[in-house]
């Protein structure tokens, strides 16, 4: 896919997630499933603009004083410093652009408030700064970030300090969790982790470090009888099997 045309299907999985109530990792499976014409490199480079433009829409629709997709994707593009009248030319990419798009990206955006800097809903201040006072901004900047990448050694398998250095082996940088006494903290792109073979053999598990310390607070023993109530996608459970030595 060009560049054009990775950005007008970004465009659409936005417009399409304006009607769903569906989480966008899950949505993001299904719609490429159904278009397979999309390579792996395709499919990353479109749910790396997806996820970039959720997490900063309040900024990219304040520049443009529009939350429309296409509006997001222009703001986004500013910022990058992007030929934007190149990638919006017709044909498999975004139609050109219009002339309110063009007078919006000529114009200077008033000043953000608080609410956009924070990237929060406006209409959620008053009950944030009643909750976090003037700490407001700083804790809600702190969710704009892209979370980092946290795996759960089965223990049952190898120790951390193999994962670790099994994952340096690949030039993938790594250290243990601050809290978690199984987790380990990727930095940077996890990449295809999960198409390893260090994944494929069992040695790990993706899970977030408050998950595993959640399952470590339930302190599952061999010997017990444990539910995971109300588990989704069954991390927990396996971190209690683990606990659990396989006996319980």
């Amino acid at each position: 896919m060009t560049p054009a045309a990775r950005l007008q299907m970004a465009i659409d999985i936005l417009e399409a997630l304006d009607q769903t109530a569906q989480p966008v990792d899950r949505f993001l499976k299904s719609w490429f499933r159904t278009r397979r014409f999309a390579g792996s490199k395709d499919r990353r480079a479109i749910a790396e603009r997806v996820f970039s433009v959720q997490r900063h829409r309040a900024r990219l629709g304040h520049r443009m004083a529009s939350a429309g997709p296409r509006a997001l994707v222009i703001a986004a593009l500013l910022e990058e410093g992007e030929d934007i009248g190149a990638l919006f030319s017709g044909g498999y990419g975004p139609e050109p652009l219009t002339d309110e798009e063009r007078a919006a990206i000529a114009t200077t955006p008033p000043p953000a408030p608080s609410w956009v800097q924070g990237e929060y809903p406006a209409w959620l201040e008053e009950q944030l700064a009643r909750a976090f006072g003037d700490r407001l901004l700083e804790e809600m900047t702190a969710f704009v970030g892209r979370a980092p990448t946290d795996i759960r050694v089965n223990s049952l398998k190898i120790d951390r300090d193999a994962v670790i250095a099994a994952l340096a082996a690949v030039d993938m940088v790594s250290a243990a969790t601050p809290y978690a006494p199984h987790g380990v903290r990727i930095s940077g792109d996890a990449g295809n982790l999960s198409r390893s073979a260090l994944f494929e053999s069992g040695a790990f598990e993706f899970q977030d470090e408050a998950a595993q310390i959640a399952a470590e607070l339930a302190g599952a023993a061999p010997g017990m009888r444990v539910l995971d109530l109300a588990a989704g996608a069954g991390g927990k459970a396996l971190a209690f099997a683990a606990a659990m030595q396989n006996h319980g």
